[in-house]
């Protein structure tokens, strides 16, 4: 398989499509947004991804006519068994923002299993430089943020949103894109390859540490494991070893990361930014608690933990979770003037909404 992973798409017309119309959804639905319109972020990625999702079934149409497609993959069961959860809990607590999470969910279950379909081996590398190149735009932006302020046509709610609206949306995209940006880097082999990619992975770690997410650290370790273990299987150990203890490379890599270093350490010279968060002096005030203190964050679990005490087999509903954490709060708000929309804890979110079993799904995927 390791011999077939060319940096073009295959060759066959219906999979090329198939493959442009894959790689379109990974650079646009990170980078769209409309301006002025109502959440000018999320529904307009969605829209993205939903019309993706739409071109890709008719060229898979193409390509089952031609031969059949592979029954199953690795990840059906739990994949189809969360969105069935999902039809499952909206029906039985339906509410505006649980449809449309339940749109959100159909929607990259869909893309998913469309994917996983129609995969080449030959389109993976082709896919990793895509998502790289879209993740360094995102990182320039949003180290422009950090430096000089907001963009005027940008909407940003704390200064340093990048194309996400907020720094925590921010860090989720990255937090997957980083590993994944890695790889061009440990495949490539020449001097001029290795610098280009490497600004693949240091800019967006770069932007990571600005956005001061402590959370993202966690699961960023997760992936890059996850990912570094399915790279060793499917790429071959001997391959990754090879790109890896090179004198050049070990050098270069070294040059990066101080690079990545001396960045944290710059402090930031926006005005929205300078005396309300304080980010990124070091890179240890990445790992800070001092914002969870000031967020009550831990009353905030502790609260939507009781919610899933009350709730634990089914949970409050898909969405629900900002409609029933009220009741939990003992009319206190946690901050003067400011509700909570979400547990800022995926995994508590999970079982609120869907129950333990949810929770367990969720884990299994």
């Amino acid at each position: 398989m390791s011999e077939n992973i060319a940096s073009e798409p295959p060759r066959d017309r219906a999979l090329t499509l198939s493959v442009v119309f894959i790689a379109v959804v990974l650079i646009v639905t990170p980078l769209v947004f409309t301006p002025g319109s109502y959440r000018p972020f999320v529904f307009s990625k969605l829209l993205v991804a939903q019309a993706g999702v739409f071109a890709i079934s008719l060229v898979c149409a193409v390509l089952a006519w031609r031969k059949p497609f592979r029954r199953s993959c690795a990840v059906d069961i739990p994949a189809f068994c969360f969105l069935a959860l999902c039809l499952v809990s909206v029906g039985i607590s339906p509410s505006e923002k649980g449809i449309f999470e339940l749109a959100k969910v159909t929607t990259f279950v869909c893309f998913y299993a469309l994917v996983s379909r129609t995969i080449d081996p030959s389109a993976l590398k082709f896919w990793l430089k895509t998502i790289t190149l879209t993740t360094i735009l995102i990182a320039v932006i949003g180290i422009y943020q950090y430096f000089l302020g907001a963009i005027h046509w940008i909407p940003n709610s704390d200064g340093l949103g990048s194309t996400f609206l907020m720094r925590n949306f921010a860090a989720m995209h990255l937090i997957i894109a980083i590993p994944v940006a890695m790889m061009p880097y440990l495949l490539t082999k020449t001097l001029k390859s290795e610098l280009f990619w490497g600004f693949g992975w240091s800019l967006p770690t770069i932007f990571l540490i600005y956005t001061r997410t402590r959370g993202a650290w966690l699961g960023l370790a997760a992936g890059a494991i996850l990912l570094s273990t399915l790279f060793l299987v499917v790429i071959g150990r001997r391959r990754i070893l090879e790109g890896l203890v090179c004198w050049r490379k070990a050098t270069v890599s070294v040059a990066f990361v101080a690079l990545i270093v001396a960045a944290a350490q710059v402090p930031t010279r926006n005005a929205q930014l300078v005396g309300k968060q304080e980010i990124a002096k070091t890179i240890g005030s990445a790992f800070s608690d001092t914002d969870a203190a000031r967020t009550n964050r831990l009353v905030v679990w502790a609260q939507t933990a009781a919610m899933i005490g009350d709730h634990w087999i089914l949970g409050v509903g898909l969405g629900n979770w900002e409609i029933q954490y009220p009741r939990y709060t003992k009319g206190e708000l946690i901050r003067p003037g400011w509700v909570h929309r979400r547990p800022h804890n995926d995994y508590l979110w999970y079982a609120s909404e869907l129950g333990l079993g949810g929770l367990l799904i969720s884990l299994w995927l």
